[in-house]
């Protein structure tokens, strides 16, 4: 079994294999992957799905798949346990930011829901006197 492993598997539009890597842990989390950081690459190969594969120490996995626009920016991706269920589902914009996130406990149960920009800053919007620089926070990152 796989340790400290990263796979990752890209198809096209046709469910044709286009892109597949494995790297170390360490690679992965250092170093920059355009099939993961690069709207422009994903774009140039057709990618319209990523499926990815995390094994730890311990050869545990967990997996996950985003899917893609044509122009390469994200429109949602998945993160799930080895047995199959939801950890984390994010939803994002037509230009690639994140909108929400779910997290999922065990059991399956919603743990938590969080929503960037727009949705929060068009709720305060609503009125003039609400301070509303905290909601520029999560625009600095996507």
């Amino acid at each position: 079994m796989p340790k400290y492993l990263v796979s990752v598997k890209a198809y096209d539009s046709a469910d044709s294999l286009v892109f597949e890597k494995s790297m170390t842990l360490t690679s992965w989390y250092e170093g920059i992957h355009p099939i993961v950081d690069s709207n422009g690459f994903r774009q140039t190969l057709g990618v319209v799905r990523l499926d990815g594969t995390q094994y730890d120490a311990n050869g545990n996995f967990t997996n996950w798949v985003s899917t893609y626009r044509q122009d390469g920016t994200t429109i949602e991706s998945r993160d799930f346990r080895a047995d199959g269920s939801l950890i984390r589902s994010s939803d994002f914009r037509e230009d690639g930011s994140i909108r929400s996130a779910t997290t999922y406990g065990n059991d399956g149960e919603i743990k938590g829901v969080q929503h960037y920009g727009f949705v929060q800053r068009k709720a305060a919007e609503v009125s003039d006197d609400v301070d509303n620089s905290h909601l520029n926070l999560f625009s600095e990152f996507t």
